[in-house]
């Protein structure tokens, strides 16, 4: 496997050079297995031209096209003379296209540099196949974000496609666009997992999710705030359309319609639809499912007076074993069957505050139980925080008319889970006498490709201030190529979006070190190299986080453990996750010890007694100094870590204290200790920014032991907040004929760097009718919010917070 970088080719991606020919000829250089990487960049890479601007073709099996997330961009420049306009062409016509992904980037359909009004304008489009390729297509995109297109954010049109975890927005039609009616083959269908559509189909009669024609999936999905004809709808051509786990809401036209699909089947498994501008038009002869003990819930719909739910045409309703639930429709009754069909059959109807009654008649239809009764949601169908480019949500997929086995085990075995690229084959037990116990956990992966592995030990949960200990051994080191990075002890670790995260120690024989590095949004970075491992030995390592402190020893397993630590760092990326084990290199260690502590506690190593029945031997105790906590201005509270009492039943313990460089030491603290355990004593009055140091000291019976130094400083004393500011506050008016709607262009500052959350909030009469929010950190950011209402509303109102919660605001009249 080769990581081919586009900036090896070339590429610049500074929003102004034109970097199309450079992206295009690193995919042309990448053979099966090789992967091409866009890293982020402060602006764009540009790319121009027509039709296939980006073309990956059937030759890139195998192939991964990825970058590092929202900051890897590929933005279109222009150039197109009217033609159509396909940013990242993927073409499986031929032989077919088996195993190509594209994941982790964004990009921008630059419609604001399109020329003339193209058919096609896509940030993604991938084509039809020929007849040859049934069977060869594997086409995955993941965390991808298609916005600001003049056509649609996502185009598919080739069976055997996945789009998981993708963001389709502001695009002037379709967000997410499917028609594959017509190719040669069908199965497997399209599929859309946890994706999100919102902001989408401004230019017309459009929608957030085209499921036009063929077989398509929609699975978790979210569909919000889009303008146009609707939330989603099917058409001609389309065969089964399965809708399982997804929110339609807030969209202006229709919640669902089926333009002209004749004897089609859509299925509707645990649906939301809220808040949306139109009914659920059900038309033609199509049969719709709503699956045994499944429910589909239409609220707060309209002005409608088709009702939430219209049966028209010969559309069949099948709903025998399931719930409908229809409330708070205005104009229209809940339910208004208009069919000339067969008989459709509902259940159990629940219904509340529909303007024109539960049922408009019932032609056609009959009910099981019919009640009055206010439902408004469904527990496991996700909101909009959770799906979408960039997001680590896990969803229920059991029960419903269609199952979907990935072949994953959220537990393969008992209270461990297999994380980012690894399975429960990575890892068994051995035995032998080296052992302590008899026994070890080894990692051995059964291939030659080095990837991020790791298990998570679930009983820990996910810890913020936590220690772990480990004894681990890597036979044989590898040291070819990209090998050679062995044995990894994590903290903190989590996925963002399929992106890893967390902090990590491992055995480098490459730079013949331990290492301490951190994956974070900006990517893996190596925060210290310490020691010299060696091959089939055994190692302790202890490494402990606790606030933004991070501190790692490693020492040989038959030497004593030292008082020192190798590393002690600060780092802010990551504040709590699980606790585990991993390796990138696929060549086997075995961990021996793992000892865990949470909450500030320290693991403690067991040692063996030597004694007889008869005699009791009487040592000095052992002591640690282990570090300075709570440290402030004028105070620090010292800890320590009486490890031994030496065979004495109380021993007293106390700390010595002085000014970095000075001569004599001040005893502070003291207590007597009964059993091994933490102590711990808080000094006062000392002078801020100053370095100190302590040590722990323990009184045995021959002589006083001390622990040795630790160094601290003393804070500084605390600066006013300066507060944030509003640098930028332009309202856009983009209402239409149904919506109230302002575009709200924003950039905040915070001269202490503690900015928090940005609100932009649309008012009326002193009253808040809509509002946005976003998390922001740092000294500076920027964005857009999209705010929409029905009605009217007086005030378009920004403010910003930091973490002191000092606010500035800004207000314009409308």
């Amino acid at each position: 496997m080769t990581v081919l970088n586009v900036r090896d080719f070339g590429a610049v991606g500074d929003g102004s050079t034109d970097d199309t020919a450079a992206i295009q000829d690193a995919l042309d250089a990448a053979g099966d297995g090789d992967e091409v990487y866009v890293p982020a960049t402060e602006d764009a890479y540009l790319v121009t031209g027509s039709a296939a601007i980006v073309s990956v073709g059937p030759s890139m099996d195998n192939v991964r096209l990825y970058g590092d997330g929202e900051g890897s961009r590929i933005k279109y420049g222009g150039g197109n003379g009217g033609r159509n306009v396909f940013l990242v062409s993927v073409d499986p016509r031929g032989d077919g296209l088996d195993g190509f992904v594209m994941e982790h980037l964004t990009l921008d359909g630059g419609r604001e540099h399109v020329e003339g009004d193209p058919n096609v304008a896509a940030a993604v489009q991938v084509r039809s196949p020929d007849a040859e390729a049934e069977g060869a297509v594997d086409i995955s995109i993941r965390n991808v974000r298609g916005t600001n297109c003049y056509g649609n954010g996502i185009d598919v049109r080739s069976a055997g496609t996945t789009v998981t975890d993708c963001t389709a927005d502001d695009n002037r039609q379709h967000g997410f666009g499917m028609h594959t009616a017509g190719d040669p083959f069908q199965d497997p269908p399209v599929r859309f997992e946890r994706c999100l559509a919102y902001g989408n189909g401004f230019g017309g009669g459009y929608y957030g999710i085209d499921l036009s024609a063929g077989k398509a999936v929609a699975e978790d999905c979210v569909i919000r705030d889009n303008e146009g004809a609707g939330a989603t709808k099917c058409s001609d051509g389309a065969e089964r359309i399965v809708y399982r786990r997804c929110r339609l809401e807030n969209n202006a036209g229709l919640s669902f319609q089926n333009t002209s699909g004749r004897d089609a089947t859509v299925v509707f498994d645990r649906i939301v639809a809220a808040g949306n501008g139109g009914c659920m038009r059900l038309t033609e002869n199509g049969v719709y499912r709503i699956p045994a003990d499944s429910e589909l819930v239409v609220a707060d719909n309209g002005p409608d007076v088709r009702g939430g739910l219209f049966l028209t045409d010969e559309s069949v309703l099948e709903a025998e074993d399931a719930t409908l639930w229809v409330n708070g429709q205005t104009d229209g009754p809940g339910v208004r069957p208009s069919s000339d069909g067969p008989a459709s059959r509902v259940g159990t109807y629940y219904h509340a505050d529909n303007e024109d009654g539960a049922l408009s008649s019932d032609r056609n239809i009959s009910f099981g139980t019919v009640a009055n009764d206010l439902k408004t949601d469904i527990d496991d169908v996700p909101t909009a925080d959770q799906v979408g480019a960039w997001t680590d949500t896990e969803t229920d997929t059991s029960d419903g008319d269609e199952t979907t086995d990935d072949g994953a085990d959220d537990s393969p075995f008992e209270a461990w889970t297999p994380r980012w690229d690894a399975d429960a084959d990575d890892w068994g037990v051995v035995a032998g006498d080296e052992y302590e116990g008899g026994h070890a956990l080894r990692y051995d992966h059964d291939g030659t490709d080095a990837a991020r592995r790791a298990i998570s030990w679930d009983a820990v949960g996910t810890p913020s201030d936590v220690e772990v200990v480990d004894k681990v051994r890597v036979p044989s080191f590898e040291t070819d190529g990209d090998l050679g990075y062995h044995a990894r002890v994590h903290l903190r670790s989590s996925s963002d979006g399929g992106e890893e995260r967390g902090y990590w120690i491992e055995l480098e024989d490459a730079e013949d070190a331990f290492r301490l590095a951190k994956y974070s949004a900006d990517g893996m970075a190596t925060l210290a190299r310490f020691g010299s491992p060696a091959e089939d030995t055994f190692f302790y390592r202890r490494f402990r986080a606790e606030g933004e402190r991070l501190r790692v020893k490693a020492w040989e397993a038959t030497e004593p453990e030292p008082d020192a630590w190798d590393v002690d760092l600060t780092d802010s990326d990551h504040a709590d996750g699980w606790v585990g084990l991993g390796s990138f290199d696929p060549g086997a260690f075995q961990t021996d010890v793992l000892g865990v502590a949470t909450g500030g506690e320290t693991v403690r190593l067991e040692t063996e007694d030597s004694s007889d029945d008869e005699t009791t031997t009487t040592t000095d105790p052992e002591v640690v100094s282990l570090e300075a906590r709570e440290v402030t201005p004028d105070a620090a509270t010292l800890a320590g870590d009486l490890r031994d009492l030496g065979g004495a039943d109380e021993v007293r313990v106390r700390f010595e204290l002085r000014a970095a460089g000075a001569a004599a030491w001040t005893t502070v603290g003291g207590e007597a200790l009964t059993s091994p355990a933490e102590f711990t004593h808080t000094a006062s009055g000392l002078d801020a920014e100053t370095a100190y140091e302590f040590r722990a000291l323990a009184d045995g019976p021959d002589a006083s032991v001390t622990g040795e130094p630790v160094s601290f400083a003393t804070l500084a004393e605390p600066v006013e907040n300066g507060g944030p500011a509003v640098d930028r506050f332009d309202v856009t008016d983009s209402s239409g004929r149904k919506w109230t709607r302002f575009d709200v262009d924003w950039a905040v500052t915070d001269a202490d760097g503690d900015l928090d959350a940005v609100v932009s909030t649309l008012e009326r009469n002193g009253r808040t009718v809509a509002a946005e929010s976003t998390a922001v950190s740092g000294d500076a950011a920027s964005y857009t919010h999209v705010l929409r209402v029905r009605g009217a509303v007086d005030a378009v109102r920004l403010c910003v917070n930091d973490t002191s919660n000092a606010t500035a605001t800004r207000e314009h009249e409308v």
